[in-house]
């Protein structure tokens, strides 16, 4: 990774994380008067926002960190400027909340990436094979093309069908989706929706 990519990751981080110190701090002085009850789970809300765009944003795991890091120093200055222990519940609670919420988050999005890795290997499969077999006909412009005839995911799979049998290329079921979901990654973007 350059030096310009960390730090504007850096600085999505730092922005996210004061703002998300900021809310923080603005709505828990206002749930405070207002309904006990309800704010944690307004704030677990704020703070799960926070992080997914921090991740959205960067798709870097030290950018979550280093926003919850970033909220728990608010909520030290909140406990600072109210006067309280680290140790009030009011302090340690939501720092405490604020760690595990990021700690399950990195967790899930690891799952998850682990979970599509096989996915991922898929994508290379139908690379490979768009180049062997679909560029005798034609080269990857057709796909960029201002009048292209494809429209959604769907369409996509039924052309790499009728291509899969006008060039005799011999595609099994699954080729024919690695093929849809290179070309979907790469140039149309569209919802994938397998049959």
């Amino acid at each position: 990774m350059n030096k310009t990519n960390l730090k504007s990751h850096l600085g999505i981080g730092i922005m996210l994380g004061s703002i998300w110190g900021f809310a923080e701090v603005a709505l828990g002085l206002g749930l405070r008067s207002c309904a006990a009850l309800v704010s944690g789970s307004l704030m677990t809300g704020v703070a799960l926002f926070f992080i997914c765009a921090s991740w959205v944003s960067t798709r870097r795991f030290y950018v979550p960190v280093l926003i919850v890091i970033i909220a728990c120093l608010f909520k030290l200055f909140d406990a600072l400027l109210l006067n309280l222990p680290v140790i009030h519940g009011a302090v340690a609670n939501p720092m405490f909340a604020f760690l595990m919420e990021g700690f399950a988050f990195l967790i899930l999005v690891a799952v998850f990436l682990t979970a599509t890795a096989s996915f991922a290997a898929d994508v290379e499969h139908g690379k490979k094979l768009y180049s062997e077999r679909c560029g005798g006909c034609h080269d990857t412009k057709v796909h960029t093309r201002p009048n292209r005839i494809v429209h959604t995911y769907e369409d996509l799979v039924n052309r790499i069908r009728f291509c899969d049998t006008a060039a005799k290329a011999n595609f099994s079921e699954s080729d024919i989706f690695n093929v849809a979901d290179y070309l979907n990654d790469t140039f149309y973007k569209f919802i994938k929706v397998k049959e």
